[in-house]
C-alpha cells in the first residue's frame, strides 16, 4: 500500500497540470461582450431566442462568438409560413386561413401583420349578430330569416328558426 501511495505521488508531481481557463481578459472565450461579438460563451448579451423572433427553444454561443440559432428553429417564429396557434399566432403572412367576413365584419381585405396578428384595419362593416342586420357569414337574425324557409333549404316542411350565433336551426325541419 506504501508503494502504491508513492508511485501516485510521483505520477501527481511529473504528470502535466490542467486547470480551467479563467482568462478573463481577450478576445472571444473570455466570456465577456468584446467589440465584434455577439456573445461569449454563456453570455449572450441578453438575447434570447425569443428576442431573435422565436417563440423559445436555448440560444446557444458558438466558438467563434456568433450566435447559433439551431435550437431555436425547432419552435417555429413568426414569418415562417406556418399559423402556431399554440403561440397565439392568427395569421403567419400571406397565410390567412379567414377572411374580413369569417371575422364578422361586412366586407374588406383582411392581411396579416409583422407579428402574426389579424389586421383587420382594410375591413369594412360590423357584423355582430344581434344587430338586427343580416350582414357578414350570418344566415339570419332572430325572427328575420332572410327570406328562407325549411321548404327552400330542401326539407319537406318544418319550422326553420335562427340560433343565438345568427345561423339556421334547422332541428323543427323535417325531411
Amino acid at each position: 500500500m506504501k508503494h502504491l501511495s508513492a508511485v501516485l505521488l510521483i505520477l501527481l508531481l511529473t504528470a502535466p497540470h490542467f486547470a480551467c481557463d479563467d482568462d478573463t481578459s481577450g478576445p472571444c472565450g473570455n466570456k465577456q461582450i468584446d467589440e465584434g461579438e455577439e456573445c461569449d460563451s454563456y453570455n449572450l448579451n441578453g438575447e434570447s431566442c425569443i428576442t431573435q423572433g422565436f417563440y423559445g427553444g436555448t440560444l446557444e454561443c458558438t466558438d467563434n462568438c456568433t450566435l447559433s440559432l439551431n435550437q431555436c428553429a425547432a419552435n417555429g417564429s413568426c414569418g415562417d409560413g406556418v399559423i402556431q396557434i399554440a403561440f397565439g399566432e392568427e395569421c403567419d403572412g400571406e397565410i390567412l386561413g379567414d377572411t374580413c367576413a369569417t371575422l364578422g365584419f361586412g366586407a374588406g381585405e383582411l392581411s396579416c401583420s409583422d407579428q402574426c396578428r389579424f389586421d383587420v384595419s382594410q375591413c369594412t362593416g360590423t357584423a355582430f349578430c344581434g344587430d338586427g342586420v343580416i350582414e357578414g357569414v350570418e344566415e339570419c337574425e332572430g325572427a328575420d330569416l332572410d327570406g328562407q324557409s325549411c321548404q327552400t333549404l330542401g326539407y319537406s316542411g318544418g319550422t326553420l328558426g335562427c340560433d343565438s350565433l345568427c345561423l339556421f336551426d334547422k332541428s323543427g325541419c323535417t325531411e
